[in-house]
């Protein structure tokens, strides 16, 4: 019983070691694939900061071409 003890207790020491320092105990390419990861959501961050807001590129109530719908006013009909 002692030695599934020790066991057990040798197990929850390594995953405590490689908990504590998680860029040490990764192979190459998860390594590099974490790095890529980081860049790419800074870049997404540097884009969206980029761009206009909606409200500045197009105003519906500035357009020359606003249209009235066609058709019966059903509140303005009643009898």
């Amino acid at each position: 019983m002692s030695l599934l003890s020790f066991r057990g207790f040798i197990v929850l020491v390594c995953v405590g070691i490689l908990a504590s320092q998680p860029f040490k105990g990764l192979l190459p390419f998860v390594r590099s694939f974490r790095i890529l990861k980081a860049v790419a959501v800074e870049d997404l961050q540097s884009k969206v900061e980029l761009v206009p807001a909606p409200s500045m590129t197009f105003d519906p109530n500035q357009s020359n071409k606003r249209t009235v719908r066609k058709g019966p006013d059903p509140i303005h009909n009643r009898s």
